[in-house]
């Protein structure tokens, strides 16, 4: 199997890019993904997410060792890289109510409520998994480009789930994630790849 850089290399569709020019500017996606206008700056939102995920990670693989992960041990590790992160980062743009330690102090929150929500009689069957699957039109021939992507998580309790982490400024409205493709993209690549039907969280 591949990794996530090795399927970039090669024309191709990811949930992203998709979903990028159907729900969220056309535009945005011809800049970005056509055209290859580098941004002047990275939303500190972004930089936020990306931290978020490697401490999801960190947590998901000493779950999957059959370990107990240490909540102060996590929001610790939750601080540590966001500091890291904003240091390295070029160009981070806060919002104006936004600070660098009120970010930190969220995220430590945040990683401790996930903390107390997870379930120990959970498997962890794997972490970052990526994928790259033909996508097949309605007469059964596969497109010239492949759906690529990874999956973050994928847990084990009566039944198979793929996780997929994020992070909000704000919840959901209510019916949002019924009209999101997400879990139809992702769901779609893991039956491609084990032929197994599962459930989206």
């Amino acid at each position: 199997m591949g990794t996530l850089n090795d399927y970039r290399d090669r024309e191709h569709w990811s949930y992203s890019s998709i979903n990028q020019f159907f729900n969220i500017c056309s535009l945005q996606w011809a800049f970005q993904r056509f055209y290859k206008i580098v941004p002047k700056f990275t939303s500190a939102a972004i930089s936020f997410g990306s931290t978020f995920h490697r401490v999801m990670e960190a947590i998901s693989s000493i779950r999957k060792e059959g370990k107990t992960p240490v909540k102060k041990d996590a929001t610790a590790l939750f601080n540590d890289l966001w500091h890291r992160q904003v240091k390295e980062e070029q160009n981070i743009r806060f919002d104006e109510d936004a600070t660098v330690e009120d970010m930190a102090k969220q995220g430590q929150e945040l990683t401790a409520c996930i903390m107390d929500a997870i379930d120990p009689a959970e498997q962890v069957i794997s972490i970052n998994e990526p994928f790259a699957v033909p996508i097949i039109d309605a007469n059964g021939n596969s497109l010239d480009k492949p759906l690529i992507g990874e999956l973050d998580l994928v847990v084990e309790k009566n039944g198979r789930k793929v996780v997929d982490w994020k992070t909000s400024a704000r919840r959901w409205p209510k019916f949002q994630s019924q009209h999101s493709l997400q879990p139809t993209v992702f769901l779609y690549a893991y039956k491609q790849l084990h032929g197994i039907d599962c459930g989206f969280r």
